[in-house]
């Protein structure tokens, strides 16, 4: 039985015994494979220990019961495969350090989503250590394609290089894209670029970080969906959440031919289960634009910006709030504003009124896409049977500050439902 689909029939049958004691050593012999290669299989494809994960939806359970059902607390530990009434306190206080009964009486609400995601690679998490670097950049006006531009003009530069190589998108200098290389230090690798056409150089220091890596062929369609696998479906279900640390590219050459591409991602342990809370919101007003195709997010909020530049600039100051939502190939971006304004006939900006209601809202960190974090919210809204109203957005929340571990994402979405 192929990986991807006995993975899944394990978690089925999870979901299906919840209320028991789960044994791994039983589930391995349904699907005919050891205990150890379900262990390795399942942590690579779910980013999860198994035990880990029933633990998790064992109580992401139990706190849903707790939330919106009279059921005794006694009743739901036994629902839920607790042996005992105490198993559960313990496990609500570890994990949120607080009481059954006080997060019964709390507006927080606490989630562990049914691992959904596509099994289509396997993943490995490990610790690496990341050599002394030379990182050089390297410009170009089209960004297609730019990645092979700059590793084979490399090549050209240093067709003897055997080293490891890593590359990574660099920031955009004027109309010109970037993109950063970076080669194993050495005295002589130095001479070799100063020597060369590249004359922007940095050094980086070594370092270790923990890294979820796969392997892609060097196909560009390829290398953005295993991306795109790897951080919207592999790590949103994972017991993992990106890590400050920069995401590398590396490159496996052989006769100066680019054969295969290795994609490390910087992660490190989700600390929580999602917070989610259901809040009232008075009617917000956004000044949007939306664009579609691959930079649709990026050629929407530049609009955006333009506009508030040349009539608005003190918006920049004074407002906090970018909103994003996508659908499809589609991206609106937007900023609020506390009155109409006048839109100076440009066809290119709307005005957003959302309106005033209940909304579901999940809180994350900027290391996490609002992409990732709207399916979150749809999973548990979906359990525990809310109506929803038009389409889920994402604010960015600035108010303390733009560095990226200072922005909050809010994805929400509006919701109908008798029991608020």
């Amino acid at each position: 039985m192929k990986s991807k689909i006995y993975i899944q029939s394990i978690i089925d049958n999870i979901e299906q015994n919840i209320s028991e004691k789960i044994n791994v050593e039983k589930l391995s012999s349904k699907c005919f494979v050891s205990s150890r290669q379900l262990y390795r299989d399942f942590y690579s494809f779910t980013g999860h220990s198994i035990n880990e994960y029933i633990r998790k939806r064992k109580l992401s359970k139990a706190l849903n019961l707790l939330k919106y059902s009279e059921i005794s607390i006694t009743d739901i530990a036994y629902s839920c495969g607790y042996s005992s009434v105490q198993s559960l306190c313990r496990s609500i206080k570890s994990s949120l350090n607080i009481t059954p009964t006080e997060y019964r009486k709390s507006d927080d609400i606490y989630y562990f989503p049914i691992y959904d995601g596509i099994t289509m690679k396997q993943i490995i998490v490990k610790s690496q250590l990341m050599p002394q670097m030379i990182c050089l950049k390297f410009f170009h006006s089209q960004l297609i394609g730019i990645e092979n531009k700059a590793v084979y003009h490399l090549l050209s530069v240093f067709p003897e290089y055997t080293g490891t190589l890593f590359g990574k998108n660099g920031s955009q200098n004027g109309n010109r894209f970037c993109y950063e290389l970076y080669i194993e230090y050495s005295e002589d690798n130095i001479k070799k670029i100063e020597q060369s056409e590249f004359n922007d150089l940095t050094l980086v220091p070594e370092y270790t970080a923990v890294f979820a890596c796969t392997s892609v062929k060097n196909n560009e369609q390829a290398i953005n969906a295993a991306w795109d696998y790897l951080y919207c479906h592999w790590l949103k279900n994972s017991m993992f959440e990106q890590d400050n640390t920069p995401y590398f590219e590396e490159y496996v050459i052989k006769d100066n031919i680019i054969k295969k591409l290795i994609l490390n991602l910087p992660v490190k342990s989700r600390k929580h289960l999602y917070k989610i809370n259901i809040k009232h919101f008075d009617e917000r007003l956004y000044i949007t634009a939306t664009k579609t195709g691959i930079n649709a997010e990026k050629s929407a909020s530049n609009i955006v910006v333009d506009f508030v530049v040349e009539h608005y600039p003190f918006l920049l100051e004074t407002q906090k709030e970018l909103y994003v939502s996508k659908m499809n190939d589609f991206c609106t971006c937007g900023i609020n504003i506390n009155n109409k304004i006048h839109m100076h006939d440009n066809e290119a900006i709307q005005t957003l009124l959302i309106p005033k209601g209940y909304y579901a809202v999940l809180e994350g960190s900027c290391f996490g896409s609002g992409n990732e974090y709207e399916q979150v919210l749809f999973s548990w809204l979906r359990d525990n049977g809310f109506e929803t109203v038009g389409t889920s957005f994402t604010i960015y929340d600035t108010t303390k500050g733009m560095d990226q571990d200072e922005i909050a994402v809010k994805s929400q979405v509006m919701i109908n439902d008798g029991r608020i």
